[in-house]
């Protein structure tokens, strides 16, 4: 996973010996544990509103022995106000509304609509997460964001207009703009 591979990059060239991560939008748990097991050095918080998703994340955490993850339940940063982190990840819904409907049925089988419905536009959690996540994120730090289809250039309009600068783009094995990497202005 790209993402996860530029989150476990980009905090070990912080040089920290005990970053705090942030995982928002976890689901599964995939990222956070992921992340959590590369850097077993590091305090790894995952946040996701769904109880059934958490239920599936702690599952996954435990059968993975990521024991440096703590799961809190809530709608994005409200379970952890006041705190703030040298990294920041999330891969948030980000599929169209209208665009719902027309999903691969693998897709649509295994993730209940709100974990990708995105809004109208499929942009809602990304204006959300980047209107907030100046506060959280620590001086120096890094907001790393999974993409959809076609939105990177959106997305970084938005930050722009949040405080935030696009550090650099990543793209995945099929040359399609995945994640971005973001940082405080």
């Amino acid at each position: 996973e790209i993402l996860v591979k530029e989150a476990v990059r980009l905090v070990n060239a912080l040089g920290i010996s005990s970053p705090s991560i942030l995982d928002l939008c976890t689901g599964s748990g995939c990222i956070a544990t992921a992340i959590a097991k590369n850097l077993s050095f590091a305090k790894v918080v995952a946040s996701d509103i769904s109880a059934p998703a958490m239920r599936y994340a702690i599952e996954n955490a435990g059968l993975n022995s990521a024991g440096n993850l703590v799961f809190v339940q809530g709608d994005l940063f409200e379970p952890v106000r006041g705190q703030s982190f040298h990294l920041i990840v999330s891969n948030p819904p980000y599929v169209k509304g209208d665009d719902l409907m027309g999903l691969q049925q693998e897709v649509s089988w295994y993730e209940p609509p709100e974990a990708l419905d995105g809004g109208r536009d499929g942009l809602d959690f990304y204006r959300r997460i980047l209107k907030a996540v100046p506060r959280y994120l620590r001086d120096g730090g890094y907001l790393v964001l999974e993409l959809g289809l076609g939105q990177g250039i959106a997305v970084g309009e938005i930050a722009g207009e949040c405080g935030l600068r696009v550090l650099r783009v990543l793209n995945d094995l099929s040359d399609i703009e995945r994640v971005m990497v973001l940082e405080k202005v």
